[in-house]
């Protein structure tokens, strides 16, 4: 259950890649999924022993939510796969 907005953001996002990689293009989207996925690795970094959900685990799961939604799930269309 603790991961599930993860899949959500996942399942949200990934309809709005193809008018994301339109108007932005692929590059533009892939590298902000990827920044997305650092950041959100990143935070998962300061979480200590006892972990606040909402303030310590949510944040990076719903960044590693986007960046899976938009950037693996179209990245295939700029290797033309």
């Amino acid at each position: 259950m603790a991961l599930l907005p993860a899949g959500l953001v996942v399942v949200f996002s990934a309809p709005f890649a193809d008018r994301l990689i339109a108007r932005f293009g692929a590059n533009v989207l892939i590298t902000a999924a990827l920044a997305s996925l650092s950041v959100g690795y990143l935070l998962f970094l300061r979480v200590g022993t006892t972990p606040n959900y909402v303030l310590d685990i949510l944040p990076s799961v719903l960044l590693l939510g986007a960046g899976f939604g938009l950037g693996f799930h179209r990245s295939r269309c700029r290797h033309g796969w």
